[in-house]
């Protein structure tokens, strides 16, 4: 296979692994993507990874809601949604602002805190089901905005959707983790559209009005990789449904312990 073609192949592989990953387990497929780009194009691609990982995050999370909303009903779908209405907001103010300082300052994103912040991900999902009910108490509208607002910000950092910080929010407060991951995506719609304007305003501003070059991927590979994620996130929402909550957290776990322990070993 000629290495350009092989290259698209890859693009695609990505884009759909991201997919499935989104709709499975709520993730918008920023955690996969993103590593795979910086393993494949190597350091000096980490802010367009970051960059065309935003793309894949709003698109995916988009994809992969808008196929919840059709399986679970317009009742039940929109109930859950609007109970995450200042979560959302505060996500989606942080992930603004932090993506405009670093399509500013893209080379304040090292390999190393990429992994740290991956591995805090696949923490927060280990802690036993007995310590989320000694943690719950009761959700405000002050404690969600602002527990989104940090999510938001560590997200936009590593290009990604804050989907297992969101997920572990709401199961603490009582949440089943299909319907955590359904917020999750939900979520991840809004990051990704800040991030994107952020990321390109951003640099915009601090290069005077021009963007950067692409690090190797060329504007019909970043395409493709979005366009494979877009179709595969609702099957990953088909699979989601045939899959027992456990085996879902399971997933969440693995992907995120394999992203972060890669990036480590790399960097």
């Amino acid at each position: 296979m000629h290495i350009a073609n092989f290259h698209y192949v890859l693009m695609a592989l990505i884009g759909a692994g991201g997919g499935l990953i989104s709709g499975t387990v709520g993730l918008a497929g920023g955690i996969f993507i993103v590593p795979a780009l910086v393993a494949l194009l190597g350091t000096q691609a980490m802010g367009d990874a970051i960059s065309v990982s935003f793309f894949a995050v709003l698109l995916n999370s988009l994809s992969s809601t808008i196929e919840n909303r059709k399986s679970r009903g317009k009742g039940a779908y929109w109930a859950l949604v609007n109970g995450a209405g200042w979560y959302t907001s505060g996500a989606a103010v942080a992930a603004l602002i932090v993506a405009i300082l670093f399509g500013r300052h893209q080379d304040a994103i090292s390999k190393p805190l990429l992994a740290s912040l991956q591995l805090l991900l696949a923490i927060c999902m280990l802690i036993p089901r007995r310590w989320y009910e000694s943690l719950r108490a009761a959700r405000t509208r002050l404690k969600d905005a602002t527990v989104g607002s940090i999510v938001g910000g560590v997200s936009t950092l590593i290009g990604v959707g804050g989907g297992t910080y969101t997920i572990f929010y709401f199961l603490v407060h009582g949440r089943d983790i299909k319907d955590c991951t359904l917020t999750s995506n939900f979520v991840g719609i809004f990051i990704g559209l800040m991030g994107i304007f952020g990321y390109y305003g951003g640099t915009l501003m601090s290069t005077g009005g021009s963007l950067a070059g692409d690090h190797g991927i060329s504007t019909l590979e970043k395409g493709v990789l979005i366009g494979f994620g877009v179709i595969a996130s609702p099957l990953g929402v088909r699979l989601q449904s045939r899959l027992p909550a456990p085996a879902i957290k399971k997933i969440v776990v693995i992907v995120l312990a394999c992203s972060a322990s890669y990036v480590l070993l790399r960097a």
